[in-house]
Formats: C-alpha cells, sequence, structure tokens
C-alpha cells in the first residue's frame, strides 16, 4: 500500500505543472520509473540545481548578480543571462 501512495504522490506533483493533467502525470511517472535509477537522479539534481542557482525575474528593472531568466512577450521571450559584475 505504501508503494502506491508514493507513486500517487509524484503523480499529484507532476500534474501541479503548467500543462500536465493527471493522465501525462501518470505517463511521466511511470516512464520515471522505468528509466535507469542514475537518470531520474539526474533529473531530480538538475531541478534542485535550478531552483538553487536561478532566479526567476518577470521584468528588465529586477537585478541580481548570477543567472537571470526572464519571461519577455509570453513564452516565447524566454531569456537567461548571466549577469557579470
Amino acid at each position: 500500500m505504501q508503494n502506491i501512495q508514493v507513486f500517487d504522490d509524484c503523480v499529484h506533483e507532476l500534474s501541479r505543472l503548467p500543462g500536465v493533467g493527471r493522465k501525462t502525470a501518470v505517463r511521466l511517472a511511470l516512464h520515471i520509473l522505468k528509466i535507469k535509477p542514475e537518470q531520474a537522479y539526474k533529473l531530480s539534481d538538475a531541478i534542485k540545481k535550478l531552483k538553487d542557482n536561478i532566479k526567476f525575474f518577470r521584468n528588465r528593472e529586477e537585478f541580481m548578480y548570477g543567472m537571470i531568466i526572464r519571461l519577455e512577450n509570453g513564452m516565447r521571450g524566454l531569456v537567461a543571462e548571466e549577469v557579470r559584475k
């Protein structure tokens, strides 16, 4: 029973992503189960590094040192740039 809850928790979190419904979340969770553990860990590490190291800015006026992700004219204008001192 605990394994079902772990799977359901993963599906729930995946389904919270934009554009991902329950059926897609189930497919993604099954894919994660199917791949090698190293691949799954690389994915989770990449997500953690993304959250730890990159700040998302909604406009040009916001600024910080490090990596900046700006949203310009909707998702079509996603820009990543490194800001140097």
